[in-house]
């Protein structure tokens, strides 16, 4: 009905079209349906079985013409690559709440308060006002206590990460002002030194309050009738906030810059899809038998396999974050040695050579490979910085 062919058979032998009554029932129709359901399960799980465990021949069974057995190539690599990215960006790499991420939380505040802590230790240098040293003097004490008290927490989550700051020894008493001078080999006539007091008097100076962290920090250690009044202090935090900010948009930009290079992967890995088949026809361009397209297909089942293994991989990393059981560890690392030796096998299968000579070439794929990768990573992180 389709081509106007006679047909012989079940399937017309000129379009391919099922020779079906025109007049389908709905139960005709219901298990249609599931056969192709069945019949797409059967052909997935087969394909993927075949790729996973014997790596190579699942290609070698394509380019020999046995096909309608298993999933086409491209579609198998679209499904695989979209499945991959999806289960990526969705589960792997979001935020985790589990106990590694909450030690790096807290080591993120502890160098924080390293930073605010090395930001007064410079301010007791440049100020010259006894009050204002007291005030850094009771500061620094606090962030000690602040400090001492994060490296506890991540001593009892079994990391080890050394405090930057000194003890208690640091601190000075504040010394009277007119003994104090300034560094004689820091001043000199042709570039005269700003005097530290003019740091204290003058409305708001960058340089001597660097953030919001260390002002608030010195307000609240000064006398009362020393500290600046509330609205005083509201736009001088405000205007610190500010200037705070505009030091750390660059970060944001990288940070952006970042963001875009890494959705920008899908794109990359099938661009490098071609260069990774030429790579192999280098390689192997004396086995005349084999056309360029036949190492396109080893590409995409190489490629098709590293994703699946990826996300076995990632599975695995997730339960050892959440359960922490030697046995995911385990597993996690056979699954990293697999995909490693993945290749490998899949090459020795395909081409039929021996161990030294597929081992060789697998060596050299690797740095080309990492040559044609490191100038995809640069164009494509040029791009996302154009973008950002």
């Amino acid at each position: 009905m389709n081509c106007g062919a006679q047909v012989a058979g079940r399937f017309c032998q000129v379009c391919g079209q099922e020779n079906v009554d025109t007049k389908e029932t709905f139960w005709h129709l219901v298990t249609h349906f599931f056969n192709d359901v069945t019949h797409y399960d059967n052909k997935f799980f087969s394909t993927i079985k075949l790729l996973l465990l014997k790596p190579g021949l699942l290609t070698a069974e394509y380019t020999r013409g046995r096909r309608a057995a298993y999933l086409h190539p491209i579609r198998m690599y679209v499904f695989t690559s979209a499945f991959f990215f999806l289960l990526y960006f969705t589960f792997f790499n979001t935020p985790s709440t589990s106990k590694r991420e909450e030690t790096n939380a807290t080591i993120e505040r502890l160098a924080t308060a390293e930073a605010e802590y090395d930001r007064l230790l410079e301010m007791k240098l440049l100020t010259r006002n006894s009050a204002t040293k007291q005030a850094i003097d009771q500061a620094l004490l606090k962030y000690e206590s602040k400090i001492a008290l994060l490296n506890d927490s991540i001593k009892k989550s079994g990391r080890s990460r050394q405090s930057r700051t000194g003890n208690a020894s640091k601190l000075q008493p504040a010394a009277p002002a007119d003994t104090l001078t300034a560094p004689a080999d820091d001043a000199t006539a042709e570039n005269p030194v700003k005097q530290p007091e003019e740091a204290d008097t003058s409305f708001l100076n960058f340089e001597f309050y660097q953030d919001e962290a260390t002002y608030r920090a010195i307000q609240d250690e000064l006398p009362e009738g020393k500290r600046d009044g509330t609205m005083e202090r509201l736009m001088k935090e405000e205007l610190l906030r500010f200037h705070e900010k505009q030091k750390t948009d660059s970060d944001k930009t990288i940070a952006n810059i970042r963001e875009k290079f890494k959705h920008s992967f899908p794109t990359l890995l099938f661009v490098s899809l071609p260069f990774f088949a030429w790579s192999l026809k280098l390689l192997y361009i004396r086995r005349r038998n084999f056309l360029y397209a036949d190492h396109g297909i080893l590409a995409i089942h190489s490629y098709c396999g590293i994703f699946l293994l990826l996300l076995i991989y990632y599975f695995l990393d997730a339960l050892l974050v959440k359960l922490d059981w030697w046995i995911f560890w385990l597993l996690r690392t056979i699954t990293a040695v697999y995909i490693i030796y993945f290749v490998y096998k899949s090459m020795r299968n395909f081409y039929g050579q021996g161990r030294a000579k597929t081992l060789l070439k697998y060596v050299l794929l690797f740095f080309m490979t990492a040559i044609v990768m490191g100038v995809l990573a640069l164009t494509f992180l040029t791009i996302s910085a154009l973008r950002a």
